[in-house]
């Protein structure tokens, strides 16, 4: 959906020994050395090792601003309720681009950790590509984990920031996902802000100073 490059990330990644076959069009095409990477390596035919740096943000986005796919659908979306919602590479640049703007208002830096407790939803991929626009760690986490289990993957990552939402819906019932997010940060120290997606519109209780709406 994003346009990411995964038929080069796994020769990259050593599944073909060899990367003669590679051509130096096709690795200029996907924005080696640049902003936001993530660093591969794999041998080479010679035994020498071949590291790059892939910037999987300029890979999602930045590379189809300036030409004729900025107006096309990067991401089609459908929930379980059957509510739709689609975003060309140029509005989801957007909400990227205001998500990580937020992110750094709270001084998120490179390197952080951010844990993202969401269901599939499109604000999972936003937020996963506004951490990587501004060089921070996401860790994400199943919406369906129990607060213990939430509470023992945010403490092993050492995060400040999470990203939860309201409730969400599984197999025709809505769970209240923010009560599970509670439950987990009342037993921890280190999350000074959450974030809270609005997706099922229930009431949650929403602790002044730490949790904000994500719309808002």
């Amino acid at each position: 959906a994003f346009g990411f490059p995964l038929t080069l990330l796994i020769c990259w990644a050593g599944a073909i020994p060899s990367l003669n076959a590679l051509q130096i069009d096709a690795v200029n095409e996907f924005g080696l050395l640049r902003g936001e990477n993530l660093v591969i390596s794999a041998p080479t035919s010679s035994g020498k090792t071949m590291i790059g740096e892939l910037a999987a943000v300029h890979n999602a986005l930045d590379r189809h601003l300036k030409t004729f796919r900025k107006n096309k659908l990067a991401l089609i979306w459908e929930g379980e309720p059957g509510d739709t919602r689609t975003y060309s590479y140029f509005s989801l640049n957007r909400e990227v681009f205001k998500f990580s703007k937020v992110l750094r208002r709270i001084c998120v830096k490179k390197g952080q950790i951010v844990t993202i407790n969401l269901q599939r939803i499109p604000e999972l991929p936003i937020a996963m590509l506004a951490c990587a626009r501004i060089g921070a760690i996401h860790s994400v986490i199943l919406s369906a984990f129990s607060a213990e289990s939430l509470r023992d993957r945010i403490e092993d990552a050492g995060a400040s920031v999470l990203i939860c939402c309201d409730g969400y819906y599984g197999d025709g019932r809505i769970i209240n996902s923010k009560a599970i997010a509670d439950a987990a940060m009342a037993q921890l120290t280190g999350i000074r802000k959450a974030f809270v997606v609005r997706r099922s519109g229930m009431t949650v209780d929403m602790q002044k100073g730490r949790d904000s709406w994500w719309h808002k």
